[in-house]
Protein backbone atom coordinates (compact mmCIF):
# COMPACT_ATOMS: atom_id res chain seq x y z
CA UNK A 1 0.00 0.00 0.00
CA UNK A 2 1.38 3.39 -0.96
CA UNK A 3 0.14 6.38 1.00
CA UNK A 4 1.05 10.03 0.43
CA UNK A 5 3.97 10.90 2.67
CA UNK A 6 5.60 7.48 2.43
CA UNK A 7 4.56 5.70 5.63
CA UNK A 8 1.21 4.28 6.63
CA UNK A 9 -0.41 2.00 9.19
CA UNK A 10 -3.15 -0.41 8.10
CA UNK A 11 -5.51 -2.14 10.52
CA UNK A 12 -8.60 -4.26 10.09
CA UNK A 13 -11.20 -5.26 12.65
CA UNK A 14 -14.37 -7.29 12.55
CA UNK A 15 -17.30 -6.42 14.78
CA UNK A 16 -20.29 -8.66 14.27
CA UNK A 17 -21.10 -8.56 10.57
CA UNK A 18 -18.97 -5.47 9.78
CA UNK A 19 -15.37 -5.50 8.56
CA UNK A 20 -13.60 -2.16 9.07
CA UNK A 21 -10.30 -1.33 7.37
CA UNK A 22 -8.30 1.74 8.41
CA UNK A 23 -5.27 3.30 6.77
CA UNK A 24 -3.50 6.06 8.69
CA UNK A 25 -0.80 8.32 7.29
CA UNK A 26 1.06 11.47 8.33
CA UNK A 27 -0.53 13.70 5.68
CA UNK A 28 -3.48 15.33 7.41
CA UNK A 29 -3.22 18.21 4.96
CA UNK A 30 -4.17 15.91 2.06
CA UNK A 31 -7.71 14.71 2.60
CA UNK A 32 -9.04 12.24 0.04
CA UNK A 33 -11.42 13.46 -2.64
CA UNK A 34 -13.38 11.07 -4.83
CA UNK A 35 -12.28 11.85 -8.41
CA UNK A 36 -14.93 12.54 -11.02
CA UNK A 37 -12.67 12.00 -14.05
CA UNK A 38 -9.96 9.38 -14.63
CA UNK A 39 -7.33 9.80 -17.29
CA UNK A 40 -7.06 6.53 -19.24
CA UNK A 41 -3.24 6.38 -19.04
CA UNK A 42 -2.87 7.53 -15.42
CA UNK A 43 -0.93 5.08 -13.26
CA UNK A 44 -2.45 6.22 -9.97
CA UNK A 45 -5.55 7.82 -8.55
CA UNK A 46 -8.04 4.96 -8.68
CA UNK A 47 -7.80 3.63 -5.13
CA UNK A 48 -10.55 5.75 -3.63
CA UNK A 49 -12.83 5.00 -6.59
CA UNK A 50 -12.37 1.28 -5.87
CA UNK A 51 -13.07 1.81 -2.17
CA UNK A 52 -16.22 3.76 -2.98
CA UNK A 53 -17.44 1.06 -5.37
CA UNK A 54 -16.65 -1.96 -3.19
CA UNK A 55 -17.37 -0.78 0.36
CA UNK A 56 -20.64 0.08 2.04
CA UNK A 57 -19.26 3.17 3.81
CA UNK A 58 -16.03 5.13 4.00
CA UNK A 59 -14.77 8.36 5.49
CA UNK A 60 -11.88 10.14 7.19
CA UNK A 61 -10.86 10.89 10.76
CA UNK A 62 -8.42 13.76 11.44
CA UNK A 63 -5.54 12.80 13.77
CA UNK A 64 -3.45 15.12 15.91
CA UNK A 65 -1.20 16.89 15.11
CA UNK A 66 -1.17 16.52 11.31
CA UNK A 67 -2.31 13.06 10.26
CA UNK A 68 -5.46 11.29 9.12
CA UNK A 69 -7.13 7.92 8.99
CA UNK A 70 -9.18 6.82 6.00
CA UNK A 71 -11.62 4.06 6.93
CA UNK A 72 -13.90 1.78 4.95
CA UNK A 73 -16.55 -0.67 6.12
CA UNK A 74 -18.01 -3.72 4.47
CA UNK A 75 -21.21 -5.36 5.64
CA UNK A 76 -20.59 -9.10 5.75
CA UNK A 77 -23.25 -11.70 5.25
CA UNK A 78 -23.21 -15.00 7.09
CA UNK A 79 -22.75 -18.16 5.07
CA UNK A 80 -26.01 -20.05 4.64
Amino acid sequence: MLAPGGSSLTTSTRRGTTLRIEISDPRGDRLPVLPTVHLPNAQSGRGLTLIDALCDRWGTIPRHPNAKTVWAELDLTSAA
